[in-house]
């Protein structure tokens, strides 16, 4: 019995039912696969989206594309080489087609891709994002326009067996061999033009363009982790987020496309630690010829006798003088007394050596960014380091391992005009035990090589801690802190000669006054921090005899500076210990500066423009680099000089920039991913080395003429000190025997564009060089002697005079 409540609650049903079924029957299921795609389209990617981790090893991003190119900052770069440098049409074309569309693609960013690791990929991909899909496709058929100006088809080759069309058939020919094959119609095969090298193709609000056509399927395969997934690149994306352009290089993602190495392939042999547990093999050890000492077990009952060996057996990059029984052969006069080079043992080359060996040790990935700041261009490097290469601070040099960050305290001890500043903090008991494992795998593998037993000769840092009489990692070691800095002059960077006088704070004594009357040479200064000064200043001495500077104690010199004592040993080395640190110099006088400095109170710590420069640095870090406002002064004064080898376009330039010379800092930090290296630069420096750069591609027939007759004269100079050394017994050569002994090609005097002689006076040669034309083929004359020194000046086309200013 249905009751009456029951009956409203089955029409409450039936109505329901009845207005669903209309929708139910529009949203019906769909009958196969491809209409089921249809309904549930799959999105369009984005930038975020658009490639797997595993496909390309270096990724680039520019950020508001056209907002950058209207910058001030681009612009000012790019003016210099356009109008400079003489670039390509198709650079010319680029830049104009971007400042056209520049407000188009205002923030639009830029992606681009290359090296891919995995087949079917092209070599390099582009990506355009838009604000819309409707924008795209309006910029698309632009782009396809424009593209050509700079990627221009191919010019198809012709068949094999094709008629050149130079080489047509004439009529006759055509209708003989029509008549003696009438059933053959004469077939005219039409060539196709060749595909441009680029595809376009527009997915969504991305315009892609890539060197071949490509699967969308392939950036992304089916379940692969997406870039913007990966740990490493989210790290270094997220630190670099608010840059410019920004470049990724996995170096450690692995290239697919190149076929695995055979298994079966012989690898190198290791080589142990311990060269007295190493395996020799015997047919890796030397033959009879190679130790002439020994003689053959058939024919001698006794053991083998193994070749003499030099004190050092590691073979370095820094090639030392000739080496005799372990004592460096004197390179100075007969009857001279050796110089301080003469006399170092080879076993500190060694040692210098050794410091760039070792096992490179790569990062897992490096992330580039630069940022445009209105006064200046500031680049970063953040080093993704993997377990191996966790405290690496440069891959090539391995034995480089960083201390703690530090607070440095260098600025405070050095002198105020200092020039060129570079400073860091180093783990010593960690570079040394990676150097003595490097000497020990050099000294094994000498070894191995040489002799015919296993028992290697005394490893270098086991004779030098003889001769110092201590341990070094035990006794030597822990005496030292981990700062260390070095000074430079900038003249030491540019290579001009040195100008400079010390500062008049050098006036507390008589000897300071008579440095003061002479210039000072950009000699270099070394500071290293000390933990115990005490235990420094008894083992220093020592030290420097073990180096090898034969009887420095008999040499060492003491003068006082307040409480400060300087010691010096003649011209070869001066040291100093001043607050915390020892300083070091191989010049007397710049040691001297830098304790007057100190005592005076003008360091470089409160120096303003240090100051200024550096107040963008974290307080702690690992490095630190200064280049004090010198550098661009340097460059001012290069381009005033009339000699200088400039273009006058350049030269008003350089002159147009702002006066006021800026200082160039860098820092190094570690924020826990890995070394981060910040450098920031100028904007006028950048501006001055763009433009110099650019009109050095782009010479006048004058300059390139200048520049080869200033190489010409250096190249007669040295052929000249060759040929009295040799075959000249004593005299110079005269051009005609330059050239008979083939020491100057005669096509390099013929192709200068001036006239080059040579003047041969007893133990003296003069060589000049005047234009062939005036202001045509040249505007300066130049001038060489026995000195070597290049001379020049403008002489409306006369000769050059010893008297004229040297050129750069």
């Amino acid at each position: 019995m249905i009751t009456p409540g029951r009956s409203r609650f089955l029409s409450l049903l039936i109505s329901i039912a009845l207005i669903a079924a209309p929708a139910a029957a529009q949203q019906r299921k769909p009958s196969s696969p491809k209409e089921a795609t249809k309904a549930a389209p799959t999105p369009a990617p984005t930038l975020d989206t658009l490639l797997a981790a595993d496909s390309y090893k270096v990724y680039g991003e520019i950020k508001n594309f056209g907002q950058l190119i209207h910058s001030g900052s681009v612009a000012d770069i790019l003016d210099p080489i356009m109008k400079l440098a003489a670039p390509p049409k198709e650079f010319k074309s680029l830049v104009k087609f971007a400042n056209a569309h520049a407000e188009t693609l205002t923030s639009s960013r830029v992606v681009f891709a290359a090296w891919p690791v995995r087949a079917k990929l092209p070599q390099f991909l582009m990506a355009i994002e838009f604000s819309s899909p409707d924008e795209a496709q309006k910029f698309e058929p632009q782009l396809r326009e424009f593209l050509p100006k700079i990627f221009p088809s191919p010019t198809p080759s012709p068949s094999p067996g094709a008629t050149p069309e130079t080489e047509k058939p004439t009529p006759a020919a055509e209708k003989k061999v029509t008549e003696k094959n009438p059933q053959t119609p004469t077939e005219v095969k039409e060539e196709k033009p060749a595909p441009p090298p680029f595809a376009i193709q527009q997915l969504g609000n991305l315009i892609l363009i890539s060197d071949t056509a490509f699967s969308f399927k392939n950036l992304r395969p089916k379940d692969t982790k997406l870039l913007s997934e990966d740990q490493n690149f989210r790290q270094v994306r997220d630190r670099f987020a608010t840059e410019a352009l920004f470049l990724y290089f996995d170096i450690a993602l692995e290239d697919k496309t190149k076929p695995a190495i055979a298994a079966t392939e012989p690898q190198p042999k290791e080589v142990t630690e311990d060269p007295n547990q190493m395996v020799v093999d015997e047919s890796e050890m030397a033959t009879p010829e190679m130790t002439p000492n020994a003689e053959t077990p058939e024919t001698s009952s006794t053991p083998p006798v193994p070749a003499p060996q030099p004190e050092s057996t590691l073979e370095v990059r820094v090639s030392p003088p000739p080496v005799q029984s372990g004592v460096v052969v004197a390179q100075s006069a007969p009857g001279a007394p050796p110089t301080p080079a003469e006399t170092v043992d080879p076993m500190f080359y060694m040692l210098m050596g050794s410091f760039f060996g070792g096992q490179t040790k790569y990062p897992d990935a490096v992330g580039v960014a630069i940022s445009f700041d209105a006064d200046g261009y500031v680049a970063r490097v953040l080093l993704v380091n993997g377990p191996e290469a966790k405290r690496t601070l440069m891959p090539f040099i391995p034995q480089l391992i960083s201390g703690p960050s530090l607070a440095l305290e260098s600025p405070s001890i050095l002198p105020a005009d200092t020039e060129f500043f570079v400073a860091a903090s180093l783990d010593a008991p960690q570079i040394y035990d990676g150097l003595v494992k490097a000497i020990n795998e050099a000294s094994a593998r000498e070894a191995m090589y040489r002799t015919r037993v296993a028992t290697p000769p005394e490893l270098p840092f086991a004779a030098f801690e003889k001769k110092l009489g201590i341990k070094i990692k035990d006794d030597l070691l822990p005496v030292l802190g981990n700062e260390i800095a070095v000074t430079f002059s900038v003249d030491a960077v540019t290579g001009k000669p040195a100008n400079k006088t010390p500062p008049t704070d050098q006036a507390s004594s008589p000897t300071s006054n008579q440095d003061a009357t002479k210039k000072r040479a950009p000699s270099p200064v070394v500071l290293i921090s000390v933990k115990d000064k005490e235990a420094a200043r008894a083992l220093v001495p020592r030290v420097i005899d073990g180096l090898g500077f034969k009887g420095a104690s008999t040499l060492a010199q003491t003068e006082r500076r307040e409480d400060t004592e300087i010691i010096s040993y003649g011209d070869a080395l001066s040291y100093a210990f001043i607050g915390n640190f020892l300083v070091l110099s191989a010049d007397a006088a710049a040691t001297r500066h830098v304790v007057d400095s100190y005592l005076n109170h003008q360091t470089l710590a409160s120096d303003s423009h240090f100051r200024n420069s550096t107040g963008w640095q974290p307080r702690q870090v690992l490095g630190q680099v200064y280049v004090s406002p010198a550098l661009m002064e340097s460059f001012k004064s290069w381009a005033n000089e009339p000699t200088a080898l400039i273009s006058d376009q350049i030269r008003e330039l350089l002159l147009r920039l702002s006066p006021v010379a800026e200082p160039v800092t860098y820092a190094l930090s570690n924020e826990g991913v890995g070394p981060l290296h910040e450098l920031h630069l100028p904007k006028n420096l950048v501006l001055m080395m763009v433009a110099s750069i650019s009109s050095a591609t782009n010479q006048s027939e004058l300059m390139r003429n200048e520049n080869m007759v200033r190489y010409t004269l250096t190249t007669i100079a040295a052929s000249e000190a060759r040929y009295r050394a040799d075959q000249g017994k004593g005299s110079y050569a005269t051009l005609d025997q330059l050239i008979a002994q083939g020491m100057v090609p005669k096509e390099l005097l013929d192709n200068v564009g001036y006239k080059i002689e040579v003047t041969v006076s007893g133990d003296k040669f003069e060589a000049t060089a005047v234009p062939l034309e005036y202001n045509k083929t040249g505007r300066l004359s130049y001038f060489v002697d026995q000195s070597s020194i290049v001379r020049g000046g403008d002489h409306a086309g006369g000769p050059a005079t010893a008297a004229d200013r040297p050129v750069q």
